[in-house]
């Protein structure tokens, strides 16, 4: 549990509003919650007249659970740096190589398609990096690479399959 919500007020229905005005100014990043369950829940128009039961949540599941919201670019992007991450902590734990350690790369530009398929869609992500990176639609990416010790360009690009 990362907190708990309690809301007073002088009424029943004066309660449940400054709750849930509570819940939708909430800001949680980087971790799913349940404040959308929770909302939903608490605007419910048996809860409001309190008249639920032990079976309410089960029975209501369903009107009280949002679709899914499909990751945005901003959310790929972060996958792909996770991952990228990973894979660099997995070569490190690896035995020596020096193919591994000299920063050799092949000339020109190279590229990585990364695919991510969440019910029906699909969403691809693009690294693409080497020498002069070409401008694209989407943001550039520079950071510090722990193997070389020097400043690494990246371009990402989002685009829907």
């Amino acid at each position: 549990m990362l907190a708990k919500v309690i809301a007073w007020a002088p009424t029943r229905d004066a309660a449940i509003e400054r709750l849930n005005r509570g819940l939708e100014d909430m800001d949680v990043r980087g971790i799913v919650t349940n404040i959308p369950f929770l909302s939903a829940l608490v605007t419910h128009a048996n809860v409001r007249a309190n008249t639920i039961d032990t079976g309410f949540i089960e029975r209501e599941l369903k009107s009280l659970t949002p679709p899914p919201v499909a990751a945005g670019d901003l959310e790929l992007c972060a996958a792909v740096a996770a991952i990228l991450r990973e894979e660099q902590q997995a070569a490190h734990a690896e035995a020596y190589s020096p193919w591994r350690s000299s920063g050799w790369m092949p000339v020109g530009r190279r590229q990585r398609l990364f695919t991510f398929r969440a019910q029906e869609a699909e969403r691809e992500i693009r690294l693409q990096y080497g020498s002069a990176p070409r401008p694209c639609r989407s943001a550039s990416v520079t950071w510090l690479s722990p193997l070389r010790r020097r400043r690494t360009a990246a371009s990402i690009s989002c685009s829907t399959a």
